[in-house]
C-alpha cells in the first residue's frame, strides 16, 4: 500500500462505515477517520462555508466557538 488514498470518509459512524463500504466495493482506497474522543478545536472548521452553519439543529454558536471565518 502506497499511503495515498482515493478518498477519506471522516467519522467513524454507521453512516461513515457505511459510505467507507460501499466506496471501497467500487474499488477506491478508502481511509475512515474517527473524530476525537475530546471535545478539540476542529482544524477543518474554516473550510466550512458560512451556509453550513445555518443548517437546522447545529447550535448558533458553532462558527463563534468553531473559529471559523466567513467565506
Amino acid at each position: 500500500m502506497s499511503g495515498l488514498y482515493d478518498v477519506a470518509v471522516l467519522g467513524a459512524t454507521p453512516a461513515g462505515y457505511a459510505a467507507a463500504h460501499w466506496l471501497a466495493s467500487k474499488r477506491c482506497n478508502v481511509i475512515l477517520i474517527d473524530a476525537p474522543r475530546q471535545l478539540v478545536e476542529c482544524p477543518l472548521a474554516d473550510w466550512v462555508p458560512r451556509e453550513f452553519f445555518r443548517l437546522a439543529g447545529l447550535p448558533k454558536s458553532l462558527a463563534k466557538t468553531s473559529g471559523a471565518a466567513e467565506f
